[in-house]
């Protein structure tokens, strides 16, 4: 459990570091900066995940440990609640003000032309969210180390994706396919994991 924690940093960590020459090298200033934006709108969203996350983690593994089955399909239903709030609050809420920013605040610096690429990266944000139940799940029934390893595989994938879409040129359409296609991957996986340990019979 602990390993898988430590490997998840330590991959977080290299990924950090090995992202910024990456991203200078295939991206000018401008889309840099645009960049800078649309993982700072993301960041904050994830604020009020880790929020939820917490709250959700702690009920499912008090009702989990508790053994009676109808009081952790009861945190269950409350998580996915929640979550699903939060993904409809990031997909309306914050893409509308992301646009506005994007458009009427820094778009005479920036340009306006990454209305198309900010939606993608916002909706998948979105669709982690919505299945975000999932990851509170494996978290509560003591699936950590699962959990973390899957988080370092797609940490890597994103990476790579990102490397080989800039290469080829598709500059800021490219680092958010890179990022939805490692959403989907982990949401899958996630998904897959939660199947075999029979979560889905609590739903």
């Amino acid at each position: 459990m602990m390993k898988a924690a430590y490997i998840y940093q330590v991959i977080n960590l290299i990924v950090g570091i090995l992202m910024v020459p990456i991203l200078l090298r295939y991206l000018d200033a401008q889309e840099y900066i645009l960049w800078a934006i649309f993982t700072t709108f993301g960041g904050i969203t994830l604020q009020f995940e880790s929020a939820i996350q917490v709250v959700t983690v702690r009920e499912i593994a008090r009702e989990y440990n508790s053994g009676v089955i109808y009081l952790m399909r009861e945190a269950v239903k409350r998580a996915r609640l929640a979550y699903f709030v939060l993904s409809g609050v990031v997909l309306t809420l914050f893409a509308g003000i992301g646009l506005i920013y994007l458009n009427f605040i820094v778009g005479k610096r920036i340009g306006n032309q990454w209305n198309e690429e900010w939606l993608i990266f916002i909706s998948a944000y979105a669709l982690n969210y919505f299945f975000g139940k999932n990851n509170s799940l494996l978290l509560g029934m003591k699936q950590i180390a699962p959990y973390n390893y899957i988080n370092s595989f797609t940490r890597v994938l994103n990476l790579i994706l990102i490397y080989f879409f800039l290469r080829a040129g598709f500059s800021i359409m490219g680092i958010t396919i890179s990022f939805t296609i490692a959403v989907l991957t982990g949401c899958t996986i996630i998904g897959i994991i939660a199947i075999i340990i029979g979560i889905w019979g609590l739903l």
